[in-house]
């Protein structure tokens, strides 16, 4: 399992998900798509908890 530190401002919260889905959507490799899923899943839960 990844260690993610994510932003505990909301804003911060809502720019870096949009930032994971963009490179999301054009990693290539699956190591990178793994990590970014893993961060943007921990990001969005951060957000829920917000």
């Amino acid at each position: 399992m990844l260690n993610v530190q994510v932003p505990r401002d909301r804003k911060k919260l809502e720019k870096q998900i949009k930032a994971l889905e963009c490179l999301l959507s054009q990693d290539t490799d699956e190591v990178s798509k793994n990590i970014h899923r893993q961060a943007l899943e921990s990001c969005k839960q951060a957000l829920n908890n917000c």
